[in-house]
């Protein structure tokens, strides 16, 4: 059992070092990518700091009924955050857009490519 498994551990490795060397990051491409949904794929954010004002719920509706707007009018989550007075009673534009900044929502990302890079 120890063999094969060593075998089969071996083979990934060799896999994912095959995948990783041809790796190429395309910033420029990730950002289009991220504005294609108008915001939307950072709703978590502002969802989780909405909800420490108005409770989880409430602030899951809030955030659903921002982006379905969003996507109904073709315009952008912030946009229609920024339209919803149950928004602006908390936050400003420019906390809604430090919540919105795709570079501050990383997480550990960072972290968890260096430990396994070697980084």
């Amino acid at each position: 059992f120890l063999a094969r498994l060593s075998c089969h551990a071996h083979a990934a490795l060799v896999q994912t070092h095959h995948v990783l060397e041809g790796l190429s990051v395309r910033t420029g491409n990730m950002r289009r990518n991220l504005e294609l949904t108008g915001g939307m794929l950072l709703s978590e954010a502002v969802m989780l700091a909405l909800g420490r004002k108005l409770g989880r719920q409430d602030a899951h509706d809030v955030v659903y009924d921002a982006c379905m707007k969003a996507f109904e009018t073709e315009t952008t989550m912030k946009t229609a955050l920024l339209g919803d007075p149950r928004v602006t009673e908390h936050f400003d534009e420019a906390a809604i857009d430090a919540l919105i900044n795709p570079e501050a929502y990383t997480g550990l990302a960072g972290a968890f490519v260096d430990s396994v890079t070697g980084g």
